[in-house]
This record gives C-alpha cells, sequence and structure tokens, in this order.
C-alpha cells in the first residue's frame, strides 16, 4: 500500500509536467483559454492582440515554407506545449520539432523555439530563456516587437545560452541549427 505524503500547512508543492498533462486531460484547464506551467505554477496567459497574432502567424508561415523549400523533415507548430523540465511545460509561439506524436513535445525533439513578445519581454529574455537552455533546446528566437529586432540565442548550457545576436527587421535570419535555412526577417514588420 502507498503512504500518503503529508503536506504542512503552509508548504507549496509545486506540480510536474506529468500532473499538469493529466489535468489538461481531464479537462480542468478547460475554463483557462491557454496555460503554461512554469516552475511548477499553472500561469494563464493574456489574450493576443491583433499585432502579436500577425507577427507570429507571418513568421510561422516563413518558417514552415523554408522547411518546405530546403526539404526538411521538421515541421514547424504554432503554439503548442513542450516539456522543458520536470516543473515547466511552456507553450511557445512557435516550434521546430521532429516530434510527430500526441502530447506534449519532449525538450530533446525540439531544433528551435520562438516566443513573439508585445508586453513579456522580460519574462522571454529571462525565465524562458534560463528554462529553454537548461532544457538544450539549440536555438531560440525572441521576437520583439516594439524594438523589431529578433534576439536569436544559441550555444545552450545550464545556466543560459553562451550566444546572442541582435537581428534587425529587414536583415536574414539564420538557422544555426536548420542548414540552409535563411528567413527574410522583414515578414514581421507592418
Amino acid at each position: 500500500m502507498n503512504a500518503s505524503a503529508a503536506i504542512s500547512p503552509g508548504e507549496r508543492r509545486p506540480l510536474t509536467a506529468s500532473d499538469f498533462e493529466l489535468l489538461f486531460e481531464a479537462g480542468a484547464l478547460d475554463d483557462m483559454r491557454r496555460a503554461e506551467l512554469i516552475d511548477g505554477d499553472i500561469y494563464g496567459m493574456s489574450p493576443q492582440t491583433n499585432r502579436h497574432a500577425l507577427t507570429k502567424s507571418r513568421l510561422g508561415f516563413a518558417i514552415m515554407e523554408q522547411l518546405a523549400a530546403i526539404g526538411s523533415s521538421l515541421q514547424a507548430v504554432v503554439e503548442v506545449s513542450v516539456v522543458v523540465a520536470e516543473t515547466s511545460v511552456p507553450e511557445p509561439d512557435i516550434v521546430v520539432s521532429s516530434y510527430k506524436g500526441d502530447g506534449f513535445i519532449p525538450a530533446d525533439m525540439i531544433a528551435l523555439v520562438v516566443e513573439v513578445s508585445l508586453s513579456t519581454l522580460a519574462t522571454d529574455l529571462g525565465r524562458k530563456a534560463e528554462l529553454y537552455a537548461a532544457a538544450a533546446i539549440p536555438e531560440y528566437w525572441v521576437v520583439d516587437v516594439n524594438a523589431e529586432r529578433v534576439v536569436v540565442h544559441t550555444c545552450p548550457r545550464a545556466q543560459g545560452y553562451a550566444e546572442k545576436v541582435v537581428v534587425p527587421y529587414g536583415e536574414p535570419l539564420v538557422s544555426t541549427v536548420i542548414d540552409g535555412s535563411s528567413i527574410d526577417s522583414g515578414v514581421m514588420r507592418f
């Protein structure tokens, strides 16, 4: 028989990725439009503005076209949950992955993660960059819509990405992990 685990008053027990997936599958998160698990806590995500959605759509489409043009077996997916740690399941704006299964995408099957940032720049460049780097995701792009630039992170380490390059809109976005890919970042300009 399993012994029950006692929780002391005021003690915090973070949720795990498995807990989060079970809650999702059971419909417990249905009242939330979208949700992420970060460091064991569930966060409801803000509604998207037209500017955010258009930027994400344009870049997602450009990535999909580029993958097809170079004959890559990778696929680009918009708004999918990814397991990056035992207690963290963020939902990036775009994920480029080799994963073909059901459920959340495991970090070890991800080549590139993209976050489009209008009001979440500090989190996207901070905690999320730490999570993606610690999960060894090879490349991470933060689209800073307000500054019309993309911050490209490469060379993941346990403490963060070792390399960061800023690409202004209009310059080519060249992936370091997807051979032969180059995207005109100007597609995101309004």
